[in-house]
This record gives C-alpha cells, sequence and structure tokens, in this order.
C-alpha cells in the first residue's frame, strides 16, 4: 500500500457538544482524586521516614472500660410492658381484617382440599395392597409418592383452616 500515507492522524478524545460540560465536570473530579492520591502517598512516605524516630516514645493508651461503668447493649432499649401492651394493641388495630367473603372461600377450598388429599391416601393405600410381594420397587415408590402428596394436601387444608378460622 501508501505504507501509512493514507493514514488520519489520531486526535484525542473529544466529547460531543451536548457532553461537554460533564466530561469536563469528570476531568475536574479525576484531577483532583489524583492530587489527594499524590498528597496521600507523600503523606504516607513522610510518616515512614518518621516511623522509627517515633517508635521509643510509648504510644498513647486509652483508659480501660471499668464493668461498672459499661452500659448493657439492651438496657437503654428496653420498652416497659405497659407501653410494649400498648403498642401491640396499636398493631392489632392496624392489621387488616379478613372478611366473611374470605371466610367461605378459603373454607370452600380448605374442604376440596382435605376431600383430594384423603383421596390421594385412600388411592395410595389401595395401589400398595394391589402390588403384592413380587411388585417391582417402582410401583411401591409410586403408591408412596403419591400417599406424600395426600398428606400434603390434608397439610395444606389444615393451615389454611387455621388461618381464617382461628
Amino acid at each position: 500500500m501508501n505504507g501509512g500515507q493514507g493514514r488520519r492522524d489520531r486526535r484525542g478524545f473529544e466529547p460531543p457538544p451536548w457532553e461537554r460540560e460533564a466530561f469536563e465536570r469528570f476531568q475536574r473530579q479525576r484531577e483532583e482524586l489524583d492530587k489527594e492520591a499524590a498528597l496521600n502517598a507523600a503523606l504516607s512516605e513522610l510518616k515512614e521516614e518518621q516511623g522509627p524516630s517515633a517508635e521509643g516514645a510509648p504510644p498513647e493508651q486509652t483508659p480501660p472500660v471499668e464493668p461498672e461503668e459499661a452500659v448493657p447493649p439492651n438496657k437503654e432499649y428496653e420498652i416497659p410492658a405497659a407501653q410494649l401492651a400498648e403498642l401491640m394493641a396499636g398493631l392489632r388495630e392496624e392489621e387488616p381484617r379478613t372478611t366473611r367473603e374470605y371466610h367461605k372461600v378459603a373454607n370452600a377450598v380448605t374442604a376440596l382440599l382435605m376431600a383430594s388429599g384423603i383421596g390421594f391416601v385412600v388411592w395410595a393405600g389401595i395401589l400398595l395392597g394391589r402390588a403384592g410381594s413380587n411388585a417391582g420397587g417402582l410401583q411401591i415408590i409410586a403408591s408412596l409418592l403419591v400417599m406424600v402428596w395426600g398428606f400434603m394436601l390434608i397439610a395444606f387444608a389444615v393451615l389454611l383452616w387455621r388461618k381464617h378460622n382461628l
């Protein structure tokens, strides 16, 4: 080719006009950070130079805190029982109440879960009884899984009933 004669000279990065102010602000912040870093490096070098001569002096020590003066961490946050009961009563009033329609829906779903759970447990029992002694492990495991599923449905029904009725 031309040996590089056709190349354009590369210029430094120039931000677009609409971002020029932000770019300049960023440059100023970067310069300030560089100055602070140089100052901190110079200070650390100065401290290292003075370090061996200052070793002869004993370091300043703060007096130990006596156990009587120490305040237990939970002591300052302790709430009197009467005030705590009042706060809990206020929270109970702010708690949303379930309406009667939710109770009806929850009880219907509870009955459906309970019936299907009992049905699964009975079905699993029948499958387990039919498996017999010469059945493979897959039939026994499948019937036990169906039984576990039924017990889970019964447990969810009990939890839902307790939440909406107690």
